[in-house]
C-alpha cells in the first residue's frame, strides 16, 4: 500500500482514535501548508496542463465529464428519493455528487507515476463544465427539494 492518501488518512484515524496530538511546532510548520494546498495543487494543474494534448485527451474530458457531473448526481438524485432522504440530507447528498473531480488528484496521479497530464486536462474541462452543471443541480434540488 503506498498510496499517499490512504497512509495519511489511516494515520489521521489512528492519531484521532487514541486521541494523540500533534506537537506544536509540527502544527505550525504543517498549518500554513495544508492552507495553501487549493492554490498550490491548482498550479500544479496548470503548469501540467498541455494545450496540445487537448485533442489527444478530448474523448476522455467529454465522457469523463458528462460521468462525473451528470450520472454521478443523476444516481444520487435517485439514491435521495428511493430511500426518502431528508431534504437538507438530500441536497448536500446532490451537491456533493455534482462537484467536479478534486484538484488532489492530479498531485496525486503526478507523484504515482499515472498520466498527469490526462488529469491536468480532465480536471480543468470538469471545472469549466462544472460552471454549467452546477447551476443546473442547484435547480433541480429547489425543485425536488423546496424546503
Amino acid at each position: 500500500m503506498s498510496n499517499p492518501l490512504i497512509l495519511a488518512t489511516l494515520l489521521g484515524l489512528v492519531c484521532n482514535s487514541f486521541s494523540i496530538e500533534l506537537p506544536k511546532l509540527l502544527v505550525d510548520v504543517l498549518k500554513p501548508l495544508g492552507q495553501s494546498s487549493l492554490a498550490l495543487g491548482l498550479i500544479c494543474i496548470g503548469a501540467g496542463l498541455k494545450i496540445n494534448d487537448l485533442k489527444r485527451y478530448l474523448q476522455l474530458m467529454i465522457v469523463g465529464s458528462l460521468q462525473r457531473l451528470m450520472v454521478v448526481p443523476t444516481i444520487a438524485l435517485a439514491f435521495a428519493i428511493i430511500f426518502q432522504l431528508l431534504p437538507l440530507e438530500s441536497c448536500v447528498l446532490l451537491l456533493f455528487a455534482a462537484l467536479p473531480t478534486a484538484q488532489s488528484c492530479y498531485v496525486m496521479t503526478a507523484s504515482m507515476g499515472g498520466d498527469s497530464a490526462a488529469v491536468a486536462d480532465l480536471t480543468s474541462a470538469q471545472v469549466i463544465f462544472s460552471l454549467l452543471t452546477l447551476p443546473f443541480w442547484i435547480n433541480v434540488m429547489l425543485e425536488f427539494f423546496p424546503n
